[in-house]
């Protein structure tokens, strides 16, 4: 079996008692499976032990691990283990936060967080691209998500983190555009509107 070659110069750590080499398996598992789902950054370990035998109560025990090292490692800024927007049962906590755009054929959902503007998977972007309006970084970021799998035939395959909602109005349409004047909410109002409404201007 080829070994693992890891590239890094970030590493947390972190211990608790009584922990065996059952339960690291299982914790290992876990952070792997929770961090691939996240898809905030490429997971470059392959193999982990799945099928690891444990009490139930152990299993509950390393869960709650699990759920502390999650608010510690989120508290130091590391989001590894945090989802890019809230769900329960795959849909978003809180829906007051989602807006949609719509021009043409292009339809996208997204939601505000408070780590910018996540593009929900699902929208089918233009075909084609306006180089002259977009931005540089989109174009790459464009080719860079067909490369790897995150848009097939058109349609994006996961949700996609953005600093600004701008940005994925971009990614979707193919040219530069104001992404507070296209986002809009449930209600009609533009994102601007709910902005400016919120802001009490």
């Amino acid at each position: 079996m080829e070994k693992e070659k890891y590239y890094w110069n970030t590493a947390v750590l972190f211990t608790g008692r009584d922990l065996n080499k059952a339960l690291i398996r299982y914790l290992e598992n876990r952070f792997v499976e929770i961090a691939r789902d996240n898809k905030r950054y490429t997971v470059l370990t392959k193999n982990t032990y799945r099928n690891t035998v444990m009490k139930e109560s152990q299993v509950s025990a390393m869960e709650e691990f699990i759920d502390n090292v999650k608010i510690l490692i989120n508290a130091l800024g590391y989001k590894v283990l945090e989802p890019m927007v809230q769900t329960v049962n795959g849909e978003p906590v809180d829906r007051n936060d989602e807006y949609y755009l719509s021009q043409g054929s292009v339809k996208a959902t997204g939601v505000v967080t408070t780590e910018g503007f996540v593009l929900l998977k699902g929208p089918v972007l233009n075909e084609k691209v306006s180089v002259k309006s977009l931005n540089a970084g989109i174009v790459k970021l464009r080719d860079k998500c067909f490369s790897d799998g995150r848009v097939q035939d058109l349609v994006t395959t996961e949700d996609i983190l953005f600093s600004s909602s701008s940005a994925p109005a971009d990614f979707v349409l193919g040219y530069g555009i104001s992404g507070p004047k296209v986002w809009k909410a449930s209600d009609g109002r533009t994102l601007k509107e709910v902005e400016a409404s919120n802001s009490g201007s």
